[in-house]
């Protein structure tokens, strides 16, 4: 096989990448200790993987996506076009970047990270991507629906602050009042947290991050039940999550989320 990287943009040789598959998973194990700009390992990883890509390791490379999804997204999927237009509109326009084509029919817009931004959905459709996120790269012959608008040779842009402070992720509901926990209550919140810690660690690989998030929803009603400490919880969760192989900078965001949203809505327990 041919060197698969001639046809690779120049800029894109300076960000850490990792092989991903067709389902845009990581085909790494501990992935973003072991993203990499180096040519020859990436090489390597596309030999093994005839049909595996190249995703960019958003924080490794200092930028965030803004990822808009197309009319073609699937079943399930909510096309962003109008609620980009309508952010457009809100925040003013934005400056031109390094942008490419999805299969989706939709857009990836690359900038620069201003910092403080994580991984979350900021309107139907529209999806900002950050830290341990990724982002698959187009590859002529490997990635489908994939071409470069704007090539990263040409820049990646600043994002205007009207369009930073929106994607600022909003701040983390206020703690609410203490709540007498009884010996019956103490027990069912014992229970319930060593269980769903034990479901969380037999997670297999590809669902780990989204099966963690939904174990922080469900743990972190308990804490906003106050029925359990938070920071203990939080403390549980990130040592399961390094146990399943997941790297702190991907799980600790997807905690704090998924705590924030539980803590938001307290378990009722009769």
């Amino acid at each position: 096989m041919n060197d698969p990287l001639p046809r690779f943009c120049s800029a894109c040789r300076n960000w850490p990448a990792v092989p991903v598959g067709t389902d845009k998973l990581p085909l790494l194990k501990a992935w973003p200790d072991r993203a990499t700009a180096d040519e020859d390992e990436q090489c390597g990883w596309l030999r093994r993987w005839p049909r595996a890509a190249l995703a960019v390791h958003l924080g490794g490379a200092g930028i965030v996506c803004l990822d808009i999804e197309g009319t073609a997204g699937g079943a399930h999927a909510t096309s962003g076009e109008a609620a980009f237009s309508e952010l457009l509109e809100r925040l003013g326009p934005l400056p031109k970047t390094a942008m490419s084509t999805t299969p989706s029919g939709g857009q990836h817009l690359l900038f620069q990270d201003p910092g403080g931004l994580r991984s979350r959905v900021i309107a139907p459709g529209i999806e900002i991507r950050a830290g341990t996120a990724l982002a698959v790269l187009p590859l002529e012959g490997r990635t489908p629906g994939r071409r470069w608008i704007h090539h990263p040779d040409t820049g990646v842009a600043v994002l205007p602050v009207k369009w930073t402070d929106a994607l600022r992720p909003p701040p983390p509901p206020p703690s609410g009042p203490p709540v007498r926990i009884d010996h019956r209550t103490g027990r069912y919140a014992r229970a319930a947290l060593d269980d769903e810690l034990h479901q969380l660690a037999g997670t297999a690989e590809g669902g780990r991050n989204h099966a963690l998030h939904a174990s922080a929803v469900r743990l972190g009603s308990l804490v906003g039940a106050g029925l359990l400490e938070g920071q203990a919880v939080a403390d549980l969760l990130e040592l399961t999550a390094r146990e399943m192989g997941l790297h702190p900078k991907e799980a600790i965001p997807t905690i704090r989320s998924g705590m924030a949203y539980g803590a938001a809505h307290p378990r009722e327990v009769a």
